[in-house]
This record gives structure tokens, sequence and C-alpha cells, in this order.
């Protein structure tokens, strides 16, 4: 994933978390949002959206659409 960002020419910082999809207190998952919230990011890119949060994580796409970020 990292080297398709780099062809693009696009800036990576890779946030990773381990453990549950359940889990909303991963030090990852808060770091992305404090970035969104912050306007630090302009594109997220994930590799399946189950891997972000298991359940709610069509409210980190509503924070990326109103941010306007771009999604792949």
């Amino acid at each position: 994933m990292v080297a398709y960002c780099e062809n693009k020419g696009w800036q990576v910082e890779l946030i990773k978390d381990i453990g549950s999809g359940l889990n909303y207190k991963k030090r990852g998952l808060n770091k992305l949002i404090d970035k969104i919230l912050n306007e630090e990011v302009s594109r997220l890119i994930i590799t399946d959206k189950d891997r972000l949060l298991r359940f709610g994580s069509e409210l980190i796409f509503s924070l990326c659409s109103h941010y306007q970020l771009d999604m792949d």
C-alpha cells in the first residue's frame, strides 16, 4: 500500500493498530480522528473498511466527507 501511494506522489503516514475492530480506544484510531479534525490529512486510504472499525466506520467516512478528504 505504501508503494502504491508513493507511486502516486502522495506523502504517506501509516497509522495502524493491533486489536479488535470493536475497540474504540485504539491509539491509532484516535490519532487518525485528531488528524482529520485538525485538517492534517487530505486523503484516507484503507485496505478494508472493517479494518478501520467493525461497526462505526461510517462515522469516520462522514468526517472525511465533511472535511472533503479523498478516500481510496
